[in-house]
């Protein structure tokens, strides 16, 4: 980061959030995201909680109006190792932009906003370009953040990106399974590293970092062959530090939504909520396949509902995009609710654009 400690321009003091602001930071979470299902995504009781599952580097960049210190708005942007054309590097991820009422209208705050950031959050080793993802529905923010507008980082479309809600099921674990307690972290990490180089902006994952972001052994399933585990999965439960919670639906889903209920298991689809509610979901994360196997992909999908529904959980969350070669085979295990996303390369117009080979796209939606 850069020396400076904060930046002010056009009335707006820019500066790292720290603990102090932790009440306004997630109060500015609540208002919804548009969508089918309005959904806002908290953080309680605790923001920077979640800091650990997003990235080994993690900074909010927030802004103050001078004369009145009010919250204007703010963004996250977190980073960790992935692998780039089957290289690690140091990746950003930017999150989380928020911006409150009374500063909207105008996009010169959110310029100098991304000006501020260049100069206070980016580090030398880091690549020159961040990944993010703007959901589908939400049309007033591609509008804006892809119009190229003069100061603004531009917004390099890289591929839409798919969220399936899966039904969690009870039932044993299926036959060719293990708990990831039997191998441990070293090997399941050692499948990862492995499967996860061959696709791009996937994250590069050691014993340490797994347990630093919160997981254990126990929290995986794996598939074992000559020796070494040769698929893996973990169910990944985020709920203590960040939460999904419904806050309206499109109509006539609303109206509808007891109805809809009551014929949900027949469909095998996940119950709606109601409003007000904290989803009970978790992460089919850590997905890594020999040989990209899809009939390995499935049983450990059948076997992350059933751990899920062990759980507590209504369903899992997975996220894919639609060249990688393991969706298809996940998309046939059974009835699911898709939600659309657009993940784009984040870069400076005068900077050189991102040169990605062609290798699929692999991000961890748990980490987003």
């Amino acid at each position: 980061m850069s020396g400076a400690q904060e930046i002010v321009r056009a009335g707006l003091c820019y500066r790292l959030a720290g603990a102090a602001d932790e009440a306004e930071l997630r109060a500015l979470l609540q208002p919804p995201l548009p969508g089918w299902v309005a959904l806002s995504f908290e953080r309680e009781p605790h923001y920077f909680a979640a800091a650990a599952s997003e990235g080994e580097r993690h900074a909010v960049l927030l802004a103050r109006e001078l004369k009145s210190g009010r919250l204007a708005g703010y963004y996250s942007r977190a980073v960790r190792p992935a692998y780039i054309n089957g290289e690690r590097q140091w990746l950003g991820y930017l999150g989380q932009l928020r911006v409150a009422p009374a500063f909207r209208g105008g996009y010169h705050y959110i310029r100098h906003g991304f000006a501020a950031g260049r100069a206070l959050l980016r580090r030398p080793d880091e690549l020159p370009f961040d990944l993010t993802s703007i959901l589908g529905d939400n049309h007033p923010a591609r509008r804006l953040l892809t119009a190229d507008l003069p100061g603004m980082p531009r917004y390099s479309p890289l591929s839409p990106l798919l969220t399936w809600v899966f039904r969690s099921r009870r039932g044993a674990l299926p036959s060719g399974l293990v708990s990831g307690g039997e191998v441990g972290l070293a090997a399941i990490a050692d499948c990862l590293q492995r499967n996860l180089r061959r696709a791009q902006c996937a994250p590069y994952w050691d014993p340490a970092r797994l347990t630093q972001a919160g997981l254990s052994a126990d929290d995986f399933l794996v598939i074992q062959g000559g020796g070494q585990v040769t698929a893996c999965a973990a169910v990944w439960d985020l709920r203590a530090v960040k939460q999904a919670v419904v806050r309206g639906y499109r109509p006539p889903i609303q109206q509808l939504r007891l109805l809809l209920n009551g014929i949900a298991p027949l469909l095998g689809l996940p119950r709606l909520p109601p409003l007000g509610s904290v989803l009970r979901q978790g992460y089919l994360s850590h997905l890594a396949c020999d040989a990209d196997d899809g009939s390995a992909a499935a049983l450990l999908l059948r076997g992350a509902r059933a751990q899920a529904a062990r759980r507590g959980l209504d369903s899992l969350l997975l996220g894919t995009t639609p060249s990688h070669p393991l969706a298809p085979p996940l998309a046939r295990q059974g009835r699911h609710l898709e939600y659309r996303s657009q993940l784009y390369l984040v870069h400076w117009p005068e900077l050189p654009p991102p040169l990605l080979d062609q290798r699929p796209l692999q991000v961890e939606l748990a980490t987003l």
